[in-house]
């Protein structure tokens, strides 16, 4: 067919004309707004967070527990092991304090991979809830907006503040003036109407 061409020059013209049209005026990006934070965003990365921990230490206990018996000694070191391991050379390294809380704890340590497996799970469980704690002292000390940006946000709202109160200072004395104008002007003879008219 000998239109074909034309058809198609016809066709892809109006396609890109109508595709223009909708980058202007549909696929335009949104007008800014000022927003206090992340919105939903914030929860959705707390509860990541909260997950991910849950995940990571649920695994750990899989492992200790499941299958590194089923590994042997062809596998990779058990948790518990490693755990072990650096309480002896924390131990060894912290003589001066025999006899405290945390050297007895470290002495416990030391004997966690000839342990029951509850006794494991019950070691993973704590380090699990004491990283949760870890994650709410950090929620809780670092301030969600910093002291900077408090500091120039605050100032930018004083100044804010001191520009509309100057304006509404400038628009009550030309209020004031042309009510005082219309007041001497009742009083003189020559009184104009037109001038009281806001």
């Amino acid at each position: 067919w000998g239109l074909a061409p034309l058809c198609a020059l016809v066709a892809n013209v109006v396609q890109l004309r109508f595709d223009m049209w909708k980058i202007c005026t549909s696929y335009r990006r949104p007008p800014y707004q000022d927003a206090d934070g992340i919105g939903a965003w914030d929860t959705v990365l707390r509860v990541y967070a909260i997950l991910f921990i849950a995940v990571i230490f649920a695994m750990l206990a899989m492992y200790e527990l499941v299958i590194s018996a089923e590994d042997g000694d062809g596998g990779a070191e058990p948790f518990c092991n490693s755990i072990g391991i650096w309480a002896k050379r924390m131990a060894q390294n912290l003589t001066a304090t025999e006899g405290s809380f945390f050297f007895e704890v470290l002495e416990y340590l030391q004997h966690l991979e000839e342990s029951t497996n509850a006794t494991k799970l019950l070691v993973i469980v704590i380090l699990e809830h004491m990283v949760f704690a870890l994650l709410f002292v950090f929620t809780c000390i670092v301030p969600a907006v910093p002291g900077h940006v408090r500091t120039a946000i605050q100032r930018r709202r004083y100044i804010e503040h001191q520009l509309v109160k100057q304006q509404l200072q400038a628009s009550s004395s030309r209020t004031k003036s042309r009510e005082s104008y219309c007041v001497s002007s009742r009083r003189s003879m020559h009184f104009d109407k037109t001038a009281c008219i806001r």
